[in-house]
């Protein structure tokens, strides 16, 4: 249930795990959040200093003691308790302090790095699926804005978001 490298669980305890926390948190309709969180230009330092310097920097990223769950360099979060804005603070929290993490290369360079972080929470859906879906949209989002900095899927992104899955129709309540 643990990826050897960072000893995060996997995906699929992840999941399990998750839908767990979400079914409590409607019987006492609790917020929570999302976080996909993903390497900023990752590749590169690949590339550039080796794949034992980028295990390196996985490795110290994804040691600041959050319920992670690995997927290659991006990582998923689950906050329970939090609306999206409480998340985001948590998150831009987070940003900073990966982006003062410093790793050495094998040649004794200093290697730095940031992350971009999407968030959704259970104002958008109840599913994981969606809320993973709509995280990475949000990322996605932080991505194309410039990197190492966090943003949120709202209700009103959901106009334009084209997902398989049903997002929470409050419509009811």
């Amino acid at each position: 249930i643990r990826d050897p490298l960072t000893s995060l669980f996997n995906r699929r305890y992840f999941e399990d795990e998750v839908n767990r926390r979400i079914a409590q948190a409607q019987t006492t309709h609790a917020q929570y959040s999302v976080l996909m969180i993903d390497a900023d230009h990752f590749k590169r330092v690949n590339d550039t200093y080796g794949h034992k310097t980028g295990d390196k920097v996985l490795i110290e990223a994804t040691g600041q003691h959050f319920e992670l769950v690995n997927g290659g360099e991006e990582f998923v979060v689950f906050l329970p308790e939090l609306s999206a804005e409480e998340a985001k603070v948590v998150a831009d929290r987070l940003r900073e302090t990966i982006s003062k993490i410093v790793v050495y290369s094998d040649q004794g360079e200093q290697v730095t790095f940031t992350v971009s972080i999407g968030i959704s929470s259970s104002a958008i859906s109840d599913n994981i699926d969606m809320l993973i879906k709509t995280s990475d949209e949000a990322l996605y989002r932080a991505k194309e804005n410039g990197r190492n900095r966090c943003e949120i899927f709202t209700v009103d992104d959901l106009k334009n978001f084209n997902a398989a899955i049903e997002y929470k129709d409050d419509s009811a309540n």
